[in-house]
């Protein structure tokens, strides 16, 4: 109305969209008739919006997949333990067996996004073996007997 006929307005629009679940990065949401009008009395064109994910400071994600990365103490690694991890919408136990080796990855089934039809990817959790900075005498004492124990993959001293 206030260019008169003469010339095109353009306006900021917000819109109120529902994401469907399964949606992917990348993928393309269509909004009917949204777009531009058309040519004298055509039909206004459709707009399409392109999904892009926010980065999480929990997880990364590969198509329905989730990354994640525990920092577990050595010790834990050596003997086992029980952690809590997170998953979408809160935090699960995952039981890390002794001997697990830095950069080792676990698998939660089903605890990654959801596909469509209702399914969802995995998690998939790597472990960072966190080692102290800092040892009082008792600590380093300890680690030095340890150091002077046999290796169980070669039986000798670790420290030779």
């Amino acid at each position: 109305p206030t260019c008169k006929g003469a010339g095109e307005i353009r306006r900021a629009q917000t819109y109120n969209v529902k994401v469907p679940p399964g949606v992917r990065e990348g993928q393309l949401l269509r909004l009917g008739g949204q777009g531009e009008r058309g040519l004298g009395a055509g039909l206004s064109g459709d707009l399409f919006l392109r999904v892009r994910f926010s980065p999480h400071a929990e997880f990364r994600v590969d198509e329905h997949d989730l990354h994640s990365e525990l920092d577990l103490p050595a010790w834990d690694a050596v003997l086992g333990a029980t952690v809590s991890v997170p998953v979408l919408g809160g935090r699960v136990s995952l039981k890390i067996p002794p001997g697990t080796r830095g950069g080792q990855r676990f698998r939660l089934k089903g605890m990654g996004m959801t596909v469509r039809g209702g399914n969802r990817g995995d998690l998939f959790v790597a472990v960072n073996l966190q080692v102290p900075e800092h040892t009082d005498e008792r600590e380093r004492a300890l680690w030095e007997q340890l150091r002077g124990s046999p290796n169980p993959n070669t039986g000798t001293p670790s420290h030779e």
